[in-house]
Formats: C-alpha cells, structure tokens, sequence
C-alpha cells in the first residue's frame, strides 16, 4: 500500500506517466503482490472444506476476487 511513496520516487518520477497509465500500473502490482498469498489461501481453504473438485472452483474464485480488490484499491488513490 506505499504506491504513493514508490510514485513519488525520484527513479520513478524520470519517466512521464499519463494518470491512465498510473492507476493501470498501480493495479497490475497490487494484484501481483497479493496473487501468491491468494493462491495459496484458495487451496487450503479448498483442502479444508470441499473436495478437490471444489478446489477448481474455490481458487479461480480466490484470484477474481482478488483482482477486483486490487482494481477498486487502485481507483481510490
């Protein structure tokens, strides 16, 4: 969650970003940075309650949600 301080980064601020590009970026690394820890949970809690069958189901779902976490974060900012 430091997108503004690693926005502000003079590295960073060498290149000219378009406020488009930015909530696009910020999207993609948020929803990258979580999607081990999705995974992983998407599993167990598949392993715990439902069959594997219910596994294929359970994490697509996890990482959905996710990406539409890290979307809706993003648009905040």
């Amino acid at each position: 969650m430091f997108w503004q301080e690693v926005i502000k980064d003079p590295f960073v601020c060498l290149f000219h970003w378009l406020p488009e590009s930015k909530i696009a970026a910020m999207s993609k690394a948020i929803f990258l940075m979580a999607l081990p820890g999705q995974l992983i949970l998407g599993v167990v809690v598949a392993a715990k309650t439902h069959s594997w069958l219910g596994g294929l189901v359970m994490v697509p779902i996890t990482v959905l949600t996710g990406y539409y976490i890290a979307r809706k974060i993003s648009l905040k900012s």
